[in-house]
């Protein structure tokens, strides 16, 4: 399979099976510093090959499953502040679902600093909760209308016959 790699492609990707992590440090001073991952999962590690050679950045790692018929999992990943910077900001007005997140770690996350003390990772977790409760909402109202629409059509007449 030929793969055109460009930033759309990486985008779409990210948004669909990316996510971003955030690993709280704990501190000599006892204060938690932030660092903040990009990671992307696949069980295709050659799409993931691709990515990384397109950026010029990033690790692969691999999840080995043991469960029977099930496959690895890779993980593409990329921890330098300056390379997720770079990242974020290529791909931020090509992403969807996951364009919140990517504007609020622009605008919030340090990514000059050696720690993020100060950065707020619960609001950035209320952007995933947030949007896990509207997609929940939009499907449960998609599963209604169809039963509805389902049960008042069963019998071949209407509602109000």
């Amino acid at each position: 399979m030929k793969v055109i790699m460009d930033w759309s492609y990486i985008a779409g990707f990210f948004d669909g099976e990316g996510n971003f992590k955030i690993n709280g440090i704990k501190m000599t001073n006892e204060k938690i510093s932030y660092q903040l991952q990009i990671r992307i999962d696949n069980t295709n590690k050659e799409v993931l090959e691709k990515i990384k050679k397109f950026l010029g950045y990033g690790q692969i790692y691999t999840r080995i499953r043991k469960e029977q018929n099930r496959q690895n999992i890779y993980q593409f990943t990329i921890s330098n502040k300056k390379d997720a910077l770079n990242f974020l900001l290529k791909i931020k007005d090509l992403l969807i679902e996951k364009k919140p997140q990517a504007e609020y770690l622009l605008k919030n996350f340090n990514f000059k600093r050696n720690n993020n003390m100060y950065f707020d990772v619960e609001k950035l977790r209320s952007f995933i909760t947030r949007k896990n409760q509207e997609k929940h909402r939009k499907y449960k109202t998609i599963k209604e209308e169809k039963i509805f629409g389902e049960e008042s059509n069963s019998d071949g007449g209407s509602e109000n016959a």
